[in-house]
């Protein structure tokens, strides 16, 4: 038994420990192969199941939003070829814009809330508080808009008519050494005879139909802003 039982471990060790001379570093690589291969086949069989449905989705998604294209288009060509729909869309625009004849064409623009045509597609906004000029042109410039600048005298038929000073977009600039309206160009005395310029003054305000240099942009009075009118064909 004991002879039996010896052998038999004998021969049992020898087999799980005993290595071959010729059992090399590329058998043992290979006989890693098939793990590897089933675990790639198990990867790439899984990404499968998962995009099927997203792309079965996103697919979905594009249909939808095509038809919602298709279905906007075909409506805007209703509403466009609507006699109804048009009459009405000319009633808007007659009732928010005003209308000027220039080379016989009808021309629409609209103003901005708070502010008033001034003629030539032109519109201004007169203050209802007190700023100095500084500030003053800070506040048009927020709005998309200048210190009114009155080269042509046509223009303050819209302005107010009372006895309050306005500053305008006129002022005296140090480093050119001269007075310069607000859209960069230079006073012209000969050109604009209804401003009165005195020495040591380096801003501009309007009252009544003269334009006065103040001595001190500090003061604080009220202002006339001017911007294009936003033109609707």
């Amino acid at each position: 038994m004991e002879d039996e039982e010896g052998y038999t471990t004998l021969n049992l060790r020898p087999s799980a420990l005993v290595i071959t001379p010729g059992y090399s570093r590329s058998n043992k690589r290979s006989a890693f192969k098939a793990p590897a291969s089933s675990v790639t086949v198990d990867r790439a069989s899984i990404p499968s199941s998962v995009w099927r449905p997203v792309a079965f989705a996103f697919l979905t998604l594009c249909l939808v939003l095509l038809m919602g294209l298709v279905a906007l288009l075909a409506l805007f060509f209703q509403v466009s070829k609507d006699p109804e729909e048009g009459k009405k869309l000319q009633e808007m625009r007659e009732a928010l814009c005003f209308e000027g004849k220039e080379k016989n064409e009808t021309k629409c623009a609209l103003c901005p809330a708070s502010w008033q045509n001034s003629g030539a597609d032109n519109c201004i906004y007169v203050s209802k508080q007190k700023k100095t000029w500084k500030q003053s042109q800070e506040f048009c410039s927020s709005r998309n808009s200048t210190l009114l600048v009155l080269k042509d005298k046509a223009k303050m038929v819209s302005l107010p008519q009372d006895s309050q000073f306005y500053w305008v977009g006129l002022s005296y600039i140090s480093e050119s050494n001269g007075w310069y309206w607000e859209d960069g160009t230079v006073f012209s005395k000969e050109v604009t005879s209804w401003v009165v310029i005195y020495d040591n003054s380096f801003c501009a305000s309007l009252y009544g139909r003269i334009i006065y240099a103040s001595h001190s942009c500090l003061t604080k009075q009220f202002w006339i802003c001017e911007r294009v009118a936003v033109p609707i064909n």
